[in-house]
């Protein structure tokens, strides 16, 4: 049962870095941080700080998605030059697939159940404790209905985690934020021969750094060049 499209949930959102797309679109997937590990990706791919909260927090088998297309991490990382786009997911690609939600930022939220602390409360609103993870999740069609009828209404974001892979073989809407974006990711998709629509939503404070600019542009030329590339370790935050 897909209890998002069944809640009147048309698109759900996976916000990543300008230039992990060109790995997502050439095997038409999204892939957890574990799977991408066995695919031959180096600790170094990784979001350093995202990394380090989902292995420990026991989320790193999921891949991440959203109900929000403009979650706060979007406007944090554009506010800042890096240069990010949304991928726009028809909910229905849930069908058939076991998933889980979580009404809380699994990277962000400080409450956790770990050591002496109790964590957030479990609840209807908030969902249950699993094996080893320290934030409560919804994973029943019953709670996961109950999750979201108590906090879509009340305009909270909320995580979708799918367990290892979510296939995007069916075409899917590129969103990017300013047009020097969306003239990069036109060509990354020409040269993969990939079907996805690209849309540029145009964000007002949002002009790519340069600098940051460029070292894409350089990574997605080799990327692309270099099939079996898995990435020199570019993070923004350290460039």
């Amino acid at each position: 049962m897909n209890t998002v499209a069944d809640f009147g949930i048309q698109n759900i959102y996976h916000i990543t870095p300008i230039h992990y797309l060109v790995f997502i679109a050439r095997n038409k997937s999204l892939l957890s941080k574990v799977e991408l590990s066995k695919t031959g990706f180096s600790d170094s791919h990784f979001r350093s700080k995202s990394k380090m909260q989902d292995v420990e927090r026991g989320f790193e088998s999921y891949a991440h998605l959203t109900t929000s297309e403009f979650p706060p991490i979007l406007r944090a990382k554009l506010s800042a030059g890096f240069p990010h786009v949304a991928l726009e997911i028809p909910s229905q690609l849930l069908d058939g697939v076991d998933f889980d939600l979580c009404r809380y930022n699994v990277a962000m939220t400080r409450r956790l159940r770990r050591g002496n602390h109790f964590g957030h409360k479990e609840s209807p609103m908030n969902g249950r404790y699993y094996d080893d993870i320290q934030i409560p999740i919804a994973r029943t069609c019953e709670d996961q209905a109950s999750l979201l009828t108590q906090n879509i209404l009340q305009g909270n974001m909320i995580e979708i985690l799918v367990p290892s892979v979510l296939n995007l073989a069916q075409p899917i809407n590129i969103v990017t934020f300013n047009e020097d974006d969306f003239n990069l990711i036109q060509r990354i998709l020409a040269e993969l021969d990939c079907e996805w629509l690209i849309a540029n939503n145009q964000v007002k404070n949002y002009i790519p750094n340069p600098k940051y600019f460029a070292v894409c542009e350089n990574f997605l030329a080799r990327a692309l060049d270099q099939s079996s590339w898995r990435g020199d370790g570019l993070e923004f935050d350290k460039v």
